[in-house]
């Protein structure tokens, strides 16, 4: 399977900031794919220098303001990749803390 290459977000970052473009939050209508029309839910992607969070029109986090909530966080912890997830608005902590180490591609068993 060829894959195709693309610009990772620290240069698509460095080309955004050349061009006087402010990529560090993203929107995006979500598309649901049963009906091919707009689900009314807004992805929104913050790109940190220490995190990525994702959070999604009217779904949030226990201590977030209504419409600031980002119930998805991306980071790298002690040399992890983690994704942590607040499942359930009520809850203050995540409700799961996912390792990503098993997803490197330098684990990947060739058959």
């Amino acid at each position: 399977m060829q894959r195709h290459s693309r610009p990772g977000y620290p240069q698509l970052l460095r080309q955004g900031r050349e061009k006087g473009i402010n990529m560090r939050t993203i929107k995006h209508p979500l598309i649901d794919p049963a009906t091919d029309k707009f689900s009314g839910v807004t992805a929104t992607l913050q790109l940190k220098e220490q995190m990525i969070l994702i959070g999604f029109s009217g779904y949030g986090e226990h201590d977030a303001q209504p419409g600031q909530g980002t119930p998805i966080l991306l980071e790298v912890l002690e040399g992890k990749l983690r994704l942590l997830v607040w499942a359930d608005i009520n809850s203050p902590n995540p409700t799961h803390i996912i390792d990503l180490s098993g997803a490197a591609e330098a684990k990947r068993k060739e058959p």
